[in-house]
């Protein structure tokens, strides 16, 4: 998920059990993306940035989340979901 509106002590608003970094609520833009693991058991997500000089400047937040196979989630959700740890990044001009 890519949001423009970042959440930094972090909430879990749908109660899902897993916590955002980024806020459902008053983002005004968000995005899913979907990404892949490779053999390295690292993952990426292809994220086709426009050419809009409108977006240079622009601060956006990042969070991966996923579900664990059966018998290997490692966090509480009971919807076996797990997240990374929040990233920010900003757009260059």
């Amino acid at each position: 998920m890519i949001a423009d509106v970042q959440d930094l002590s972090g909430s879990d608003p749908l109660g899902l059990g897993v916590t955002l970094h980024f806020d459902l609520v008053a983002s005004s833009a968000l995005f899913a993306l979907d990404f892949k693991s490779g053999p390295s058991h690292t993952a990426f997500a292809p994220a086709p940035i426009p050419n809009l000089p409108t977006l240079g400047g622009v601060s956006l937040f990042a969070q991966a989340l996923w579900i664990e196979p059966r018998g290997y989630a490692c966090g509480p959700s009971p919807a076996k979901l797990v997240s990374s740890k929040g990233l920010s990044f900003t757009i260059a001009p």
